[in-house]
């Protein structure tokens, strides 16, 4: 992955000779810096964020992030579209993105940083939300939570993703031109999705 080495002994009667030869690439980028096989074209660093990521280049499996979260992709066509995806089922329950492709079109013998701009530790939960009766909300409905701009709709079974959210937290959901609200506490899971409820919204 990060250079070719050559090595050879000769021998002609009493004479004997021996070389050595090593060939590859550095490539300083995106505050990074990568040692690689040689590269003839252009090349990208991409930022997902978190180590142990799987980067892949035209959906052939490049290799994964290192422990700063970025991996080099060498050898991308200078000039032409390149599709550099990562693998959303590699990130931690407790982070979002949302962007897992891009399509770079570096120029000639240089590079191109791909950040898909990962979000590690989302304050955020499934919600749990039932009516007065115990039944669970309509998938579909708007709600809010208060004291941020955060909206959300409802699932299917109640279950609502809710995002930026605190310790303490109370929603407002509109339910057929009628409002109801709930509170509820939130107490964060760090590498686990925090599920709450069932909660009465009334």
């Amino acid at each position: 992955d990060f250079a070719r080495l050559n090595a050879g002994v000769a021998q002609y009667g009493s004479q004997a000779s021996v070389n050595a030869e090593a060939e590859g690439a550095i490539a300083v980028l995106g505050g990074g810096v990568f040692l690689s096989n040689r590269i003839d074209d252009s090349f990208a660093v991409v930022d997902a964020g978190l180590p142990g990521v799987d980067v892949l280049y035209e959906n052939q499996k490049i290799g994964k992030t290192n422990s700063s979260g970025k991996r080099l992709v060498p050898n991308l066509r200078a000039f032409e579209s390149n599709k550099v995806t990562i693998d959303p089922n590699g990130l931690p329950l407790d982070a979002e993105t949302g962007l897992t492709q891009s399509v770079v079109s570096p120029n000639d013998r240089s590079g191109v940083v791909v950040n898909f701009g990962v979000k590690k530790n989302v304050q955020a939960a499934i919600v749990i939300i039932n009516d007065k009766a115990g039944k669970p909300l309509n998938a579909g409905l708007s709600g809010t939570l208060s004291g941020t701009n955060e909206a959300f709709v409802t699932g299917y079974d109640g279950r609502s993703y809710i995002r930026q959210l605190s310790a303490q937290n109370r929603i407002t959901i509109e339910n057929d031109g009628q409002t109801c609200t709930a509170q509820f506490n939130y107490t964060p899971q760090p590498g686990t999705q925090v599920v709450i409820g069932p909660i009465v919204c009334q």
